[in-house]
């Protein structure tokens, strides 16, 4: 028993340090009819409209000796863990009530289940392997499969817990499932090592998706000790990118900053709290959807603005990425409340052009603060439907916006 509540630790630990506390809950409840409560899994990962359930399994089992038997036992703790995430897939067609537990508001809150379009499963499998250190002979499992139309995505925990340093954020993890999921009818087989497939994603992504995603190759091997051989020509270039990528710290501050926005607007306009739980996770689940390169794009966009801020009154851009696109302006107009509507006077004509050029963005997420001219820093937040106000708005005749190729952008080159 305390084999499998270490391994949930540890997953907390792990999920707090890729996606953020905020977006992590543990042991969910389910509140059925008849008042009884009871864990819906083992924890829900929220990312904007995006739901992850994980359900963790244990085995306690000596595998230097592998045999039918053995496997037999794993595959059954595999099954009932599928068996188990059945209960967070029928709770959410049936509306059901889920309380999650928020250690960082310090409240139990009500799970939006209308925010989540999309649903991810996660199994992840602890199991002590002596010959883990060999690339050659480490366990590997099942690594991806369709249950019931969604992605189900299986990790051995000693795997997770190597990678933890490649997934800095919500949009990275989110983006490297997407990829494991289409890598998976070519390349990936229950015996390719899981960090072989994090070094090729993380050294070859142009590769992958210009040549394997696309089909102009149909068979693949990555050869066992490609992670080793990362970490070993890699390390000068990993340790520089973890420098820059520590620096960032604007995404970060905006998604706590929203967390004094639930009681005060609860308070001031009269939301219920459900109301704004709901809105508060979009809000911070877009921001953490964005990859770790994505964020270090859109904060030296921002200190760009920022800094040519003294030169005009207003600096703006949008950074379209996954369906959704953030709006920042800088203003240097004191009053807080003129600055957050003009704000939403240029987000309503960036409706516009996101409907023109980018007809698959569905989200804008707009965002003001003060420019160099005004003491202090505060961020606004506004969160719109595009097609909903496109509809309502009419174009000016000046031109605000235009879409810009900076080309490509990878970790190795921020």
């Amino acid at each position: 028993m305390n084999h499998g509540l270490n391994a949930e630790e540890q997953i907390k630990e792990l999920l707090y340090s890729m996606v953020g506390e905020d977006f992590v809950f543990h042991s969910p409840l389910l509140a059925e009819n008849s008042g009884k409560k009871i864990e819906l899994t083992d924890f829900l990962v929220l990312l904007d409209d995006v739901l992850i359930s994980m359900q963790s399994k244990s085995i306690d089992i000596d595998i230097e000796d592998i045999n039918e038997i053995k496997i037999g036992r794993i595959f059954r703790k595999y099954e009932n863990a599928k068996s188990q995430l059945n209960r967070t897939l029928n709770s959410a067609n049936r509306g059901e009530k889920v309380i999650l537990t928020a250690n960082h508001l310090n409240d139990q809150i009500e799970l939006p289940w209308s925010n989540f379009k999309h649903k991810i499963i996660i199994v992840t499998l602890n199991i002590p392997d002596n010959l883990y250190s060999d690339p050659e002979y480490r366990f590997q499992f099942i690594k991806y499969e369709e249950y019931k139309g969604i992605s189900l995505h299986t990790f051995v925990l000693q795997d997770l817990v190597r990678m933890v340093d490649e997934i800095k954020s919500g949009g990275d993890l989110l983006q490297y499932l997407e990829t494991r999921k289409l890598l998976s009818k070519i390349i990936i087989q229950p015996a390719t090592n899981e960090l072989d497939i994090m070094a090729l994603y993380k050294t070859n992504y142009p590769f992958i998706e210009e040549e394997l995603i696309n089909g102009k190759v149909d068979k693949f091997i990555i050869a066992p000790g490609s992670w080793e051989a990362y970490q070993e020509t890699k390390s000068k270039y990993i340790q520089e990118r973890d420098e820059k990528i520590g620096k960032l710290t604007i995404i970060d501050s905006l998604i706590k900053d929203n967390r004094a926005s639930i009681s005060f607007s609860i308070e001031k306009y009269g939301y219920s709290k459900n109301e704004m739980i709901a809105h508060y996770l979009r809000i911070i689940g877009i921001l953490n959807s964005l990859s770790t390169v994505e964020r270090y794009i859109v904060e030296q966009m921002l200190k760009e603005k920022y800094d040519l801020s003294d030169q005009a009154p207003i600096r703006y851009f949008i950074y379209p990425f996954r369906s959704k696109a953030i709006f920042f302006l800088v203003s240097n107009e004191s009053d807080r409340e003129i600055r957050k509507k003009l704000s939403l006077v240029i987000a309503e004509q960036a409706t516009l052009h996101l409907q023109k050029t980018m007809p698959d963005v569905e989200t804008l997420l707009c965002i003001v603060t003060e420019g160099r001219k005004i003491p202090g820093r505060s961020f606004d937040t506004t969160l719109l439907n595009v097609q909903e106000i496109a509809a309502l708005v009419k174009e000016l005749p000046e031109k605000l916006f235009k879409n810009k190729d900076k080309g490509r952008v990878d970790e190795w080159s921020i």
